[in-house]
């Protein structure tokens, strides 16, 4: 069942060369949204902390910070 409860997860890879590292980020849930369905989709402006996290490919990803989890 597409529609349950699990979070949404992205997975980052840059095109061209050889995958070294994966980013995994997790993306939450807007306040309000307790899931994803057909009616009430993603959003592309749900996701401007992922694409803040992500940075500039020009400066070598440097804006992003790795945690652990």
């Amino acid at each position: 069942n597409p529609y349950t409860g699990i979070k949404t997860n992205i997975l980052f890879f840059t095109k061209g060369q050889p995958t070294k590292e994966v980013w995994f980020y997790e993306h939450p849930y807007p306040e309000g949204v307790k899931n994803y369905s057909k009616t009430k989709p993603m959003k592309f402006e749900e996701f401007q902390q992922e694409i803040d996290w992500w940075g500039n490919e020009a400066d070598g990803f440097a804006s992003r910070t790795e945690t652990k989890q």
